[in-house]
């Protein structure tokens, strides 16, 4: 939990966490030693990546299905939509609405990661 929370604070930027550690005095040295691992190996709970692929675009080779992913140029915070499976070669991908259930074919081009 506490890699999860660090990952999102720092943007997944090592190197900011570094710096804030690097100031912790001695006396937790393992602690945060333990910290940085977890929060470097952390897989996403949505993307099951590492690095979190959020805001990052959907491909044949980053597709996960069950993750959710949006339409970021639609409204605020965009449409939300369950990835369920990859056809025709990566052109387009079968989506379930989060709102109502429904399946659709979705143009990956439009949609990005929705993680955090």
């Amino acid at each position: 939990a506490a890699a999860t929370f660090l990952r999102i604070e720092f943007k997944n930027k090592l190197d900011q966490a570094l710096k804030f550690f690097t100031e912790a005095n001695e006396v937790h040295a393992v602690v945060i030693f333990k910290v940085m691992s977890r929060m470097k190996n952390a897989i996403c709970k949505n993307c099951q990546q590492s690095p979190c692929l959020n805001n990052v675009g959907i491909t044949e080779d980053n597709f996960m299905a069950g993750a959710e992913v949006i339409d970021p140029t639609i409204g605020i915070g965009g449409w939300i939509v369950e990835l369920v499976e990859l056809v025709t070669q990566g052109a387009e991908f079968k989506g379930k609405w989060l709102e109502d259930g429904t399946i659709g074919k979705f143009n990956p081009e439009y949609y990005v990661y929705k993680c955090v």
